[in-house]
């Protein structure tokens, strides 16, 4: 039993969503308001009917229309792909024009099921016949009037074919009984046959003793082309011992040249030190002289810092010597001889 269904973009429907209650529904609206749109999306989706781009919605989007069952959902979707969805998970695509048997057997739905708008009231203007082979086909009576009509027509063929090949059993015997004679021919036949076995197998014997003898002429040809050159051999095997002595004297010698170079170069790096240690007084004198001057330098830079200080306190005292006299000479400019309040004379 259906008990929901939701479309998205599907012709005139931008997003609808349907809640069906248990037994009879019914669908109310004005004309052009998609009322058998709602039945093509149903269609759609139990029949993958219509078929192409003509179902969605002029303003585009992801066309939808999904169905709610007792016992799951189908939901069948149009975009950049074509697929059915079942339960929300399961995915089908490239099912062409067909519905899937998954789907098929989940919404158990047949053509009697989905009606037209001008279609014919159902049943009502059917003839007596029509409505008796429709309950028939409900009941499951159709099948049993076909099963038994294939039965029928399956004993009459049978029958056919017994009665044409009792003809030709009857017809075969009489042939047969014409043949007697080759019974005695079999016990030849089956001494050829054995004769026949033995020559072809003495046929193979013989084909293995011909190429077993070719592949002996072979080798003896090969040992009397390879016999001039094992005169040679033991020319070679001393060019052998030559060529390999020769490549040992080679690795010799590149190590001998190795411990030459060697050599060379240890001796110039004998030479190069030897000139570096006849320095080695002077270098030693040097570095107790840094010593002593790094030891007097403190000293020195002590006394050089008094220095310092003591020419700058001379300065200052000449600087105030002279301030002294110029201010005793302003003194002695500008006092009186007479203290103007005790009348006492200045000493100056």
């Amino acid at each position: 039993m259906i008990q929901s269904l939701e479309i998205s973009n599907f012709q005139s429907h931008r997003q609808t969503n349907l809640e069906f209650d248990p037994g009879l529904n019914i669908i109310v609206g004005t004309s052009d308001s998609g009322k058998s749109a709602i039945l093509r999306s149903l269609r759609w989706v139990v029949q993958n009917r219509p078929s192409g781009d003509s179902l969605r919605s002029w303003w585009g989007g992801k066309s939808l229309s999904k169905i709610t069952f007792d016992n799951g959902s189908i939901e069948r979707i149009k975009d950049k792909t074509d697929e059915y969805l079942i339960n929300d998970k399961t995915s089908l695509k490239a099912f062409g024009l067909t519905v899937p048997d998954e789907v098929s057997a989940l919404h158990n739905f047949s053509e009697i099921n989905l009606q037209a708008q001008m279609d014919r009231v159902f049943l009502f203007d059917n003839s007596p016949g029509e409505v008796a082979a429709y309950f028939n086909k409900v009941a499951g009576l159709d099948k049993i009037d076909r099963a038994q009509q294939n039965v029928e027509k399956e004993i009459r063929s049978l029958t056919a074919d017994i009665k044409y090949k009792t003809a030709d059993q009857e017809k075969l015997q009489t042939q047969l009984e014409g043949f007697d004679y080759l019974e005695k021919y079999e016990i030849r036949f089956e001494v050829l046959e054995e004769m026949e076995n033995k020559k072809l197998q003495l046929t193979k014997n013989v084909s293995k003793f011909i190429k077993l003898y070719n592949s002996l002429v072979d080798l003896e040809n090969e040992i009397e082309e390879a016999s001039e050159i094992l005169k040679h051999e033991d020319s070679v095997n001393n060019l052998f011992l030559a060529i390999a002595l020769r490549e040992k004297k080679i690795i010799e010698k590149k190590k001998i040249e190795k411990l030459r170079t060697d050599f060379y170069n240890s001796e110039a790096f004998m030479r190069t030190y030897q000139f570096r240690i006849s320095f080695e007084p002077a270098l030693i004198s040097l570095s107790e002289k840094i010593e002593s001057r790094k030891t007097l330098f403190l000293p020195f830079t002590r006394l050089k810092q008094l220095v310092k200080s003591l020419n700058g306190i001379s300065i200052s005292l000449e600087e105030d010597n002279r301030n002294l006299e110029l201010q005793t000479a302003k003194f002695k400019k500008e006092m009186p001889d007479v203290c103007p309040l005790c009348d006492s004379p200045i000493k100056k």
